[in-house]
């Protein structure tokens, strides 16, 4: 069953979702605003491209990392990131003034209440570099 992203984002408004305490001591650097992402998706209508593109490479790199530091499957396999990108179109024009990193803390919280987060198991080693999963 697909539920909409505005459906996602009313359900999120109505129940009281909280970020892990932890979350909020934490310093996230480079992240543009919700505003400044619209206002360059708008610019990408006119041919430049480059920033909306570079936003939202931010903000799939910011989800991966919450997936990897969490060892949940934020990104789906199967979408290759498309509903996080929709979240994105649902939640920035009514949260200008957040953060995109506010956007996908709230998107990982919703996907987590729902039960739609696969844990998984992810060890890098420190000398090989390599993943396994």
């Amino acid at each position: 069953m697909r539920i909409t992203m505005l459906g996602l984002l009313a359900a999120a408004s109505f129940t009281g979702m909280t970020i892990p305490a932890q979350a909020a001591d934490i310093t996230v650097r480079g992240s543009p605003t919700c505003g400044a992402y619209l206002a360059a998706k708008e610019k990408s209508k006119h041919g430049d491209e480059s920033e909306a593109f570079n936003d939202l490479v931010w903000f799939l790199g910011y989800m991966s990392g919450l997936a990897v530091g969490t060892n949940a499957d934020v990104l789906a396999k199967n979408d290759n990131g498309q509903g996080a990108m929709e979240w994105l179109d649902v939640y920035c024009p009514r949260h200008p003034t957040k953060y995109m990193s506010d956007a996908g803390d709230v998107f990982y919280a919703f996907l987590k209440q729902q039960g739609a987060l696969k844990q998984t198991r992810i060890d890098v080693s420190l000398q090989t570099g390599k993943r396994t999963s």
